[in-house]
């Protein structure tokens, strides 16, 4: 009997370890060498929302394990260290503050490769006074294939979140009199107030037309006219564009990014015309994606998805409540909802 429980004990005791190794604990190397005449010598970090959660999944090992990407310390603190590591002594009194609205590892796994994803999106302000400056802005999605790339852009994204920091020490603010200046109201609500330039966000009336790409949909500026052959549905009637010489053409949906028929916007996933709702100055709909390939976060699943190959259209589709990156148009996974069966016919009895 104790055999036994010790034999039960032994076996527990390794699927704990084995569960505790699938977490990779990231984070940011110091400085080498520091920087001298510096402009700022503090750096405040606004609370990044996952500071404390997942930074996204890679594989790692022969085996190919599924490793959680977590920050060692919050994220934070890591920017601080850092950023104290790099100057020195000479550092003048300015003070920066770093604004980090997206920070992503992601790893696909296909049949002969992995791809490895980094993703960052930051902002840096200068403080002037009680106001802010943003003297840069990185919006980058790093790709990486080949056998192991995880630890690869692991390393890789360390770099560029140091670069970012160490290159901008000696970017000067031009001041209130030169440049749009914020308020820290403004960047706690950054994204509303780069709503502001974009069209499909200041107006409640959209264009009619078809749209090739988010960059043409955000502008409302249609790249054709369109002819629908329905009252209903964009979906059961026929969809075509009027061209040049007015020969109509019909519309293949897997190439449109959005449409607006009669002043209602639609996007296109999976061959689908959806409907767009706009809640609180956000776009969502709920429509049909790829099922994600990565054990990880639906965001990490979208950025994969956004430099797929043709291996990820062998995967099935599931329904998703999604939103509209006001970026960069990706559709965002926001919430997996079960698609509701048919119930069968009850029975009456006679």
């Amino acid at each position: 009997m104790n055999k036994l429980l010790l034999c039960i004990a032994f076996i527990l005791l390794s699927y704990l370890n084995l569960y505790a190794q699938k977490v990779y604990k990231f984070e940011l190397a110091p400085v080498k060498v520091k920087i001298s005449n510096s402009l700022y010598n503090s750096l405040t970090v606004l609370n990044y929302p996952h500071d404390t959660t997942s930074m996204g999944s890679i594989y790692e090992g022969i085996m190919d394990t599924y490793k959680k990407v977590v920050a060692a310390t919050p994220i934070s603190a890591q920017f601080k260290t850092l950023f104290n590591s790099a100057i020195d002594s000479t550092a003048a009194n300015g003070k920066l503050l770093l604004q980090i609205t997206r920070l992503l590892f992601a790893e696909r796994q296909n049949q002969l490769t992995d791809d490895a994803f980094f993703n960052l999106r930051a902002n840096l302000y200068s403080q002037i006074g009680g106001h802010y400056q943003m003297i840069a802005t990185i919006d980058t999605l790093v790709v990486k294939r080949s056998l192991n790339p995880g630890k690869e852009t692991l390393k890789l994204g360390n770099e560029i979140m140091t670069d970012f920091i160490i290159k901008n020490l000696s970017v000067k603010s031009l001041g209130r009199a030169y440049t749009y200046t914020y308020t820290y109201y403004d960047i706690l609500n950054i994204s509303e107030v780069e709503k502001r330039d974009i069209a499909l966000y200041r107006t409640a009336e959209y264009t009619d037309g078809l749209y090739l790409t988010y960059r043409a949909f955000s502008k409302q500026m249609p790249d054709r006219q369109i002819i629908v052959d329905s009252t209903d549905d964009v979906n059961t009637g026929r969809i075509s564009t009027i061209e040049g010489d007015g020969v109509t053409k019909k519309v293949k949906a897997e190439n449109v990014y959005a449409i607006v028929f009669r002043g209602h916007p639609y996007v296109v996933s999976e061959g689908i015309y959806y409907p767009l709702k706009k809640v609180n100055n956000d776009f969502f709909f709920v429509g049909k994606a790829r099922l994600s390939i990565l054990p990880g976060s639906e965001l990490a699943a979208d950025i994969a998805g956004s430099s797929a190959s043709g291996f990820l259209f062998n995967l099935p589709t599931a329904t998703y409540q999604m939103e509209i990156d006001y970026k960069n148009g990706i559709f965002l996974r926001l919430k997996k909802i079960d698609d509701v069966k048919a119930k069968p016919a009850e029975k009456k009895d006679n």
